[in-house]
């Protein structure tokens, strides 16, 4: 053996975000993809996880959580509705829900006891609606509508009430005293409200009051789909394009422009106004949208995030844009829906994988009580929160990193693999594969780093750490080669 060489490379540090847009043959912290892990200055841990949503009774006066009561129906669309209530002298904060029955329903996060009750004369939704927290008068209102519903109007102190006069839209939102919506009977127009009443569609006179209409001549974007504010303009986000609709300051008319054109799918759904910015998916990766530019976020994971993400959806949480979307993981199944929820620290860039998730729906709650991240899960009649535990309910999620081939020295020669260090602190499993065979190594935990003896020969190599256990945490990787 005096005439090998020989090489040794350390990983000091394990990162969990990904390098999988690179050359695959990339040897350093970071991975080509990892799931349920995260990195704590440079040691692996567990991620994060859900469990079923606790609400606090402190708002009643009780010290103590309880959890929110399964329902008859699964959970398909969940919104905030937050409001003064007259009645009960107090600022109410509920979660309001579309369930697999079509219709809608509520629950106080201070006192219904995690209990939902039926929407008063809910209409029944065929297809999954938008909704908008407004002002009324006096009243905080919500209001929801689809392509196939009127408007449809709550204040949660007084009977709710369809508007025949609102167009039905494909979304909405509100921007300064005014709605925006979506016409569904003309696709290229955004309809506004009066600004003295949010519920007067109608144009009666030319005025800078009155209700208005603005095209979106960008045809080639394909359909309109949905309304964002942000600053002083409205988003329309387009198919393959997104427009920004501005008022002049001096007449409060309004004209949109055209600000960006994409060769591939923007998934619409996934905007989301996170702090001074928005986020959003499309066919080729994440982007942001600052205002003025429109640029790429650099995740390296663009490669593993490509086809079916129609059912992908977004929220912001704590300094956090949070993606529910379906990630390719390589030589893995493929599954329909969403498959994963990304958490992406806007601040410092830095991101997780949490896979294991169909997330159909997600809001941020805040209340004075608690502040927590709610997802509904795909057929699931219960709401989860997410917890600093990776795991669904009891159920411990697999943990993995996997990193890219390394070729020491050159393709052609063939090398022996002496052994490998990590140090763990609880058992987990090395895989190491290589171009003709795979091996994996149980490695069982301790305080210590640990020297184990493989004697593998290859050309190339790569390597992936897994666990089913639910604790977890590596460091102190390093790998000794020879070779001639």
């Amino acid at each position: 053996m005096s005439s090998y060489k020989e090489k040794v490379i350390k990983i000091d540090e394990l990162s969990s975000i990904c390098n999988s847009d690179t050359s695959e043959y990339v040897l350093g912290e970071k991975p080509v993809y990892c799931y349920n892990v995260k990195s704590d200055g440079g040691v692996l841990v567990g991620g994060k996880g859900v469990r079923q949503l606790k609400i606090s009774l402190k708002g009643i006066g009780i010290d103590e959580y309880v959890d929110v009561e399964p329902q008859e129906y699964n959970f398909q669309k969940i919104w905030n509705y937050n409001y003064y209530s007259l009645k009960n002298n107090r600022q109410e904060y509920m979660i309001v829900a579309l369930g697999s029955d079509k219709v809608l329903h509520f629950s106080s996060l201070i006192g219904m006891l995690g209990e939902f009750a039926e929407v008063p004369n809910s209409q029944t939704y065929n297809v999954i609606p938008d909704s908008i927290n407004f002002n009324l008068g006096t009243d905080s209102v919500v209001g929801f509508s689809s392509e196939q519903n009127p408007l449809f109007v709550w204040y949660t102190d007084k009977a709710p009430y369809e508007v025949p006069t609102a167009p039905k839209f494909r979304s909405i939102c509100l921007h300064g005293d005014r709605l925006f919506a979506i016409d569904t009977e003309k696709d290229n127009v955004v309809r506004y409200s009066s600004n003295r009443n949010p519920l007067d569609w109608v144009k009666d006179y030319v005025d800078s009051f009155d209700a208005g209409s603005v095209s979106i001549n960008d045809f080639k974007a394909g359909s309109l789909q949905k309304l964002v504010s942000l600053k002083d303009s409205v988003y329309v986000f387009q198919d393959y394009g997104i427009s920004r609709i501005t008022s002049y300051s001096t007449n409060k008319s309004y004209y949109s422009s055209n600000i960006y054109s994409s060769s591939t799918k923007i998934y619409c759904q996934t905007a989301c106004v996170c702090g001074e910015n928005i986020y959003f998916l499309a066919q080729d990766g994440l982007y942001i949208v600052d205002g003025y530019d429109i640029k790429k976020v650099d995740l390296q994971i663009s490669q593993l995030i490509k086809q079916g993400q129609e059912e992908a959806n977004s929220c912001f949480f704590n300094g956090k844009y949070y993606l529910a979307c379906n990630i390719n993981f390589k030589g893995e199944n493929v599954v329909e829906g969403n498959n994963c929820l990304l958490e992406l620290d806007i601040a410092t860039g830095e991101y997780s994988i949490i896979k294991g998730l169909n997330v159909k729906s997600m809001i941020a709650s805040n209340t004075p009580y608690m502040s927590k991240l709610i997802l509904a899960l795909k057929d699931r009649n219960i709401l989860f929160e997410l917890i600093d535990e990776s795991k669904i309910e009891s159920t411990v999620l697999e943990k993995v990193w996997k990193s890219g081939k390394i070729v020491v020295d050159n393709l052609k020669t063939k090398k022996i693999l002496k052994d490998i260090c990590l140090k763990t602190s609880y058992n987990v499993n090395v895989t190491i594969e290589t171009d003709n065979q795979t091996i994996t190594i149980p490695v069982t935990g301790g305080g210590e780093t640990q020297t184990i003896k493989v004697n593998l020969v290859g050309k190339e190599f790569s390597f992936k750490i897994s666990s089913t256990n639910e604790m977890f945490e590596v460091n102190n990787f390093q790998l000794r080669f020879k070779y001639k």
